[in-house]
C-alpha cells in the first residue's frame, strides 16, 4: 500500500478514518473534507434525483 495514492474529489472525516484505519500506509489526496457527504454531486453527475 505504500505505493498507492487515493485521489478523490471529496471525503468525510468518518470515511477518512475508516479507510486509514484499515490501510494506514495509504496516501489520500482530496479537494475537500466535509462533515456531511454531499449527495447532490452524485445526483447531478449521474442525472438521478
Amino acid at each position: 500500500m505504500e505505493n498507492v495514492i487515493l485521489l478523490t474529489l471529496f471525503t468525510s472525516p468518518d470515511g477518512l478514518r475508516n479507510v486509514l484505519t484499515r490501510n494506514p500506509a495509504l496516501r489520500i489526496v482530496t479537494s475537500e473534507v466535509h462533515p456531511v457527504v454531499p449527495t447532490h454531486f452524485g445526483q447531478r453527475y449521474f442525472g438521478t434525483s
